[in-house]
C-alpha cells in the first residue's frame, strides 16, 4: 500500500520468545519521518537496527531517540501460558486484530516475516479480519526486518520489556496492565480509555511511550487455527 493514501493507522509487529511470547505492536503516525529517524540508527555496516546486536552506549541512545517519537505501543504478553509458540501467537493475534477492529479508517498491519509462519499468519489474519468486520479496511502484509526500517520499534520495545530493570523503565512512563485469565475471555483495546471493560473513542495523539499498554490475551474459543496439512 501506498504510504501516500489516506490509511489512519500503521502498525509495525514484532516478536521475542526471551521470558515467555511478547507480541509487539507499534503504532506509527508518519511512517516516511520515522523511517527516516530509524535508519540513522544503523550502524555502518550492518543492515538494521537489532538490540541484540548492538553495544550498550548505542542500544541507550536508539531507546532515548526512539521514546521521542510520537508512537503509540501495545505488548501483547502472553507469558509462558501456552504449550506452544504457535498457540501463543494465536492469542497474540486475536487480541491484536480484535482490538484495530475499534480503530477508524483503514489500518496497515506489517509482520516481521518468518516463512515458517507465513502459512498460518495469512490464513489466521484472513479469518480474522473477515470475523471482525475489517474485511477491507485491515490491509496486512511479511516483510524482512532489513527490508523495512519500522520493524525495529516492536523489537526495540519487546526487548526493552522483557529485560525488566533500566530498560523497561526506559518506555513506561504510565504504562498499563490489565491481568487477565487464561480462562476468560476478553477484548483488550489498546490506547483507550477502558470503561466496563468496553472502548470508547479515536486513538489519541501519541506522545513518547506514554500510551504504552501491556496486554495478557487469553485462550478463546474462537481462536483462529490453520486446519492440518
Amino acid at each position: 500500500m501506498d504510504e501516500d493514501e489516506p490509511v489512519t493507522t500503521w502498525v509495525y509487529v514484532n516478536e521475542t520468545k526471551r521470558a515467555g511470547y511478547v507480541l509487539a505492536a507499534v503504532t506509527v503516525t508518519d511512517p516516511i519521518a520515522t523511517r527516516k529517524a530509524v535508519r540513522s540508527l544503523i550502524v555502518p555496516g550492518r543492515r538494521r537496527v537489532h538490540m541484540n546486536h548492538e553495544h550498550v552506549r548505542h542500544r541507550r541512545i536508539i531507546v532515548s531517540t526512539l521514546t521521542a517519537m510520537p508512537l503509540a505501543v501495545t505488548l501483547y504478553d502472553a507469558a509462558r501460558n501456552y504449550p506452544t509458540d504457535l498457540q501463543a501467537r494465536a492469542a497474540c493475534l486475536t487480541a491484536l486484530v480484535r482490538d484495530l477492529a475499534a480503530t477508524d479508517g483503514d489500518t496497515h498491519l506489517v509482520l516481521e516475516q518468518d516463512d515458517s509462519l507465513l502459512h498460518t499468519d495469512r490464513l489466521r489474519l484472513f479469518q480474522l479480519a473477515r470475523a471482525t468486520g475489517q474485511r477491507d479496511t485491515l490491509h496486512y502484509e511479511h516483510q524482512r526486518a532489513h527490508a523495512e526500517p519500522l520493524l525495529a520499534l516492536p523489537d526495540v520495545a519487546a526487548w526493552c520489556w522483557v529485560r525488566s530493570g533500566e530498560w523497561r523503565r526506559r518506555i513506561q512512563p504510565g504504562h498499563r496492565r490489565r491481568p487477565l485469565g487464561l480462562t476468560t475471555p476478553t477484548s483488550a483495546k489498546p490506547e483507550r480509555r477502558h470503561h466496563q471493560g468496553g472502548v470508547s473513542g479515536s486513538l489519541p495523539a501519541a506522545s513518547a511511550l506514554g500510551t504504552l499498554s501491556v496486554r495478557q490475551p487469553t485462550a478463546t474459543r474462537d481462536t483462529f487455527r490453520a486446519p492440518r496439512g
